[in-house]
């Protein structure tokens, strides 16, 4: 082999990937797969000098090279700011927009449950009576239900609003590993619960109480439920219809989204659990305390439909990053 050739026709590439090692901080996305696609091709022109060479210098130089392209490639990490920033731009919005029709499909399930449960309780004195007595259900829709939300500092309640909530929504990520089966029992509980508060406060006209005090926060709590539930059972559905994918690998990929919708959610019950706690009971006009909830719902949806549909777009399916491959003879 002609070695000044060889060094001729490959010195470009060396000093290209020699660039792109001493500023791998700054590389932009296509740098990045320039360092990886040169780093593989520089380790092919090591091993061929080293075959067919006795140029030692020129060994040494090439081996310096690839071990700080391999260190570059293989040891770099994301700073912890960018990672939290495509979380939340990328990670989380995507999975969540992936699963809209889960999630939809959840939202109208409860919808109905509850609407069918509470008119049941509202207009049949005999189910009322099976729940609770007439004294304490006066109690209830006279004090109890209203002073729930003010019994208590708001800070303290805040927390235990939220741990509860968060809770409720690790329960459907958890039940994904069983197929998500027990999921829709959760979702029907909850319906439950709620439909009997409405169907009381309703027998009582006091529907308005009702629908001003679960408003504010419920439409941003229920949501992120109806999230949980939707990323849950579709990670069953998983195991069932991997698609084109080996079913070991589309359940790990989708395990590992239904983790960052989990941690999304912690920040999503966290603002609802705000609003439960300083809006929900405060001073403010009916109006303007479920302005609030419907702001906060409208931008949340906006939010996961923008970011995520742009994700989508550009491929992304929420999974965690991968090293480059390491492939130094291709």
């Amino acid at each position: 082999m002609d070695i000044d050739a060889f060094i001729t026709a490959h010195r470009p590439v060396w000093d290209r990937l020699d660039h792109l090692v001493n500023n791998r901080s700054s590389l932009t996305g296509d740098e990045v797969d320039e360092l990886v696609d040169l780093y593989q091709r520089v380790a092919t022109h090591l091993s061929i000098v080293r075959s067919s060479s006795k140029d030692q210098l020129l060994v040494g130089r090439l081996s310096a090279l690839v071990a700080r392209a391999r260190s570059a490639v293989t040891g770099a990490h994301t700073p912890a700011w960018r990672e939290l920033v495509r979380f939340f731009t990328v990670s989380f919005p995507v999975v969540a927009y992936r699963a809209r029709w889960w999630w939809l499909a959840s939202t109208l399930a409860f919808l109905v449950v509850g609407s069918v449960m509470a008119t049941w309780v509202a207009g049949n004195p005999e189910v009322q009576a099976s729940i609770a007595s007439p004294d304490e259900i006066t109690q209830l829709v006279e004090h109890d239900f209203a002073d729930y939300y003010s019994e208590n500092p708001a800070a303290s309640f805040a927390s235990r609003v939220w741990i509860n909530n968060a809770w409720v929504s690790a329960q459907m990520i958890i039940y994904s590993v069983v197929l998500g089966l027990p999921i829709p029992y959760v979702l029907y509980a909850n319906a439950e619960n709620v439909a009997v508060s409405a169907g009381l406060m309703a027998s009582r006209d006091k529907l308005d109480i009702f629908f001003g005090l679960i408003l504010p926060h419920g439409l941003l709590e229920l949501t992120a439920v109806f999230l949980a539930a939707g990323v849950g059972m579709r990670l069953g559905w998983t195991v069932i219809d991997p698609g084109p994918r080996k079913r070991v690998e589309a359940l790990a990929e989708q395990g590992r989204a239904v983790m960052s919708v989990a941690l999304g959610l912690v920040v999503v019950l966290f603002v609802s659990g705000l609003i439960e706690a300083f809006v929900t009971p405060s001073g403010l006009p009916t109006w303007a305390r479920i302005s609030i909830g419907v702001l906060a719902e409208v931008v949340f949806l906006a939010y996961v439909i923008v970011f995520g549909r742009r994700a989508l777009r550009q491929n992304e399916t929420g999974d965690v990053e991968r090293a480059p491959d390491v492939a130094p003879t291709a």
